[in-house]
């Protein structure tokens, strides 16, 4: 059975399910109340009858999407890395995308349209590609207006104000209440202005930054918090703690509902060129560790937008990091191979709570560096990597809630990596 059929009698045709996830998307995520118009132009645009989503036989048109891949814009390129390639869809079998996965690739391929810096993909499809230019011109010009509008009022005091309330909740060891549910139209551009702030008034309270975490790269995660794209955010000197002989102890002091996430951590011996490959991206790697991000959330049972965890710091509490591999010419091309595949099993004390591989972290931990170096491009006011800085690259497993007494460990299977046992105070 074609993958299309498939979706045909399983889910909605591609058409509907790129509408349905652009309602989500305008209402929800972009603060757009879209009127009845505009999803008829919408319907009508990505023509949503069979013929719009195959070609008369149950295949899936994918040369829009081909060419998309090709346009080299990441945000777009990153979101459909994943679709079917080639004229005709893929056979369905147990490794096919569930719908849920689809539902988010569409999300991601929705959100990147609606980026007023994003190129319209070239199109490769008369009948599908057509349809979703217009899509994209549409999607990206109601955002565009409403970004507009939040940039009208999102004036410098206003930033200050929720900068002052997260410091606040920071300093206070509080929760408080979304950022998004008091400032409709709060997104992510909007965050990264008020984490600017933050990071500002903290380097001149004498922190000094070390580094980057990249949250939210474990896309099976996205569903669950309801976040569906990476973030970032700086490490601290006084955040971070390395390890002797792959131990380490960490105080959950002032920190809010922690959660601990197991990651792989990079340490860089050269700045990440933009569009590097996971063999680019490793040439620029000093180290390679273990680490234990321990997470918080300062918004009340995790619940939170992406401009929210974005500008709360990230969702930064502390790092400990492991004993460090150091790459060579003799092992780098094993750890490339290594780092999408390897299995990762979490404990606490003797009982397995996690598994996760490393294709979960935006395909290869590696790749999630790669993405963190691109999205620092497109960012005015935010430093590109440099040598010395050290990357967290994001959980492998699910994030999970902590106390005080006890004690993780993590093995990293078939990547050269020594484990990581934190005991927690």
């Amino acid at each position: 059975m074609r993958l299309a059929d498939g979706l045909e009698g399983r889910i909605h045709p591609l058409g509907h399910l790129i509408l349905i996830v652009s309602r989500h998307v305008l209402r929800q995520r972009l603060g757009v109340d879209p009127a009845p118009g505009f999803l008829e132009a919408l319907r009508q645009t990505l023509g949503v009858s069979k013929d719009a989503v195959g070609n008369g036989n149950g295949s899936f048109h994918t040369a829009s999407i081909t060419t998309a891949r090709a346009t080299g814009q990441p945000a777009i390129s990153n979101a459909l890395a994943r679709w079917p390639a080639g004229p005709r869809a893929q056979e369905v079998n147990s490794s096919a995308p569930s719908t849920n996965t689809w539902a988010m690739m569409v999300e991601q391929w929705v959100v990147a349209a609606s980026n007023s810096t994003c190129k319209t993909p070239s199109v490769g499809s008369a009948t599908v590609g057509t349809g979703v230019q217009s899509c994209f011109e549409m999607i990206r010009s109601c955002a565009d207006t409403r970004r507009t509008a939040i940039r009208a009022t999102m004036d410098v005091a206003a930033i200050r104000a929720i900068a002052d309330r997260l410091i606040a909740a920071y300093d206070g060891a509080t929760t408080l209440a979304p950022i998004s549910a008091a400032t409709p139209g709060f997104d992510v551009a909007a965050a990264y202005d008020v984490l600017r702030e933050i990071e500002a008034r903290r380097i001149a309270q004498g922190w000094r930054a070390v580094g980057r975490k990249i949250g939210f790269t474990n896309r099976t995660l996205w569903p669950r918090y309801g976040v569906y794209q990476p973030m970032w955010a700086h490490t601290w000197a006084h955040t971070v703690r390395y390890a002797a002989e792959s131990r380490a102890r960490l105080s959950l002091a002032g920190l809010v509902q922690p959660r601990i996430e197991p990651e792989v951590v990079f340490k860089l011996a050269a700045a990440v060129p933009g569009d590097a490959d996971m063999h680019t991206v490793l040439a620029a790697v000093e180290w390679i560790a273990a680490g234990f991000e321990i997470a918080q959330s300062h918004f009340p049972e995790w619940r939170f937008t992406a401009a929210d965890c974005t500008a709360a710091f990230g969702l930064h509490g502390a790092l400990a990091i492991g004993t460090p591999t150091r790459l060579t010419e003799t092992n780098r091309e094993a750890i490339a191979a290594a780092l999408p595949t390897f299995r990762l099993t979490l404990r606490k004390e003797d009982t397995v709570v996690d598994t996760g591989v490393g294709s979960n972290v935006l395909d290869s931990p590696a790749l999630a560096l790669a993405h963190l170096a691109n999205v620092l491009a497109t960012q005015l006011g935010s430093p590109p990597l440099v040598a010395g800085e050290v990357i967290t690259t994001g959980t492998l497993t699910d994030a999970w809630p902590v106390t005080s007494g006890e004690t993780w460990s993590s093995d990293y299977g078939a990547l050269p990596v020594a484990g990581l046992t934190l005991m927690l105070d």
